[in-house]
């Protein structure tokens, strides 16, 4: 019997055949190959592929189909400045810049600025040398955007106030999760190892 990440991969593939309406670029579809092949939880890989098109319910989202109506409900929860829409959301937001800067520090890399969508992903990827690219490469890249999405709903619903460097510690316990679990890696990778000098855990993995 197939797993579910193979169900999925098989629908989104199959999808890919059929679909009429929407033209997807040849690079995005080469980034979502890319994701398919990361250890990670499978609807961290659904949530992946829809951010990577373009398809998540953001609220300038919502508001072309007709959802929010109001203007007053389109800003970004975390700063207020500008729409809420993908790029700006996980991206060019204040809040998400501080996040990916701590982030950046965290494993003593660094980014261009500007950068977003798949070309951000595939950035964030070539920063490691490891000799399993597609399993671990863009573990904590997965893990920054759905704990940046997960707080912006956090706001939203719960009226949690944004605290960027709570997002990095549950971005630092979800990637070390992801990474140890598949392989029993727990013994040789502790969490206080991950924590210090994760680079070196990912690269000697």
């Amino acid at each position: 019997m197939p797993t579910t990440l193979a169900w999925l991969k098989s629908c989104y593939f199959s999808l890919l055949e059929t679909r009429q309406a929407e033209y997807v670029e040849e690079n995005v579809l080469e980034v979502i190959k890319r994701l398919w092949k990361t250890d990670v939880p499978s609807k961290i890989n659904v949530f992946g592929w829809r951010l990577l098109l373009n398809k998540l319910p953001t609220r300038t989202a919502l508001n072309r189909r007709g959802i929010l109506t109001n203007s007053h409900d389109l800003p970004c929860v975390c700063c207020f400045k500008q729409l809420e829409d993908s790029a700006h959301l996980f991206f060019s937001c204040s809040f998400s810049k501080e996040v990916w800067s701590n982030v950046l520090n965290w494993l003593g890399k660094t980014l261009p600025l500007g950068a977003e969508g798949w070309y951000h992903f595939i950035l964030f990827g070539d920063q490691f040398n490891v000799k399993d690219k597609g399993r671990v490469r863009y573990l904590v890249w997965l893990a920054t955007t759905w704990n940046i999405w997960k707080l912006r709903n956090l706001v939203i619903f719960k009226g949690v106030i944004p605290d960027a460097l709570s997002v990095v510690d549950a971005i630092k316990l979800f990637s070390w999760v992801w990474f140890t679990n598949p392989y029993g890696r727990k013994a040789c990778y502790p969490f206080s190892s991950w924590c210090l000098d994760s680079l070196s855990c990912i690269q000697n993995s």
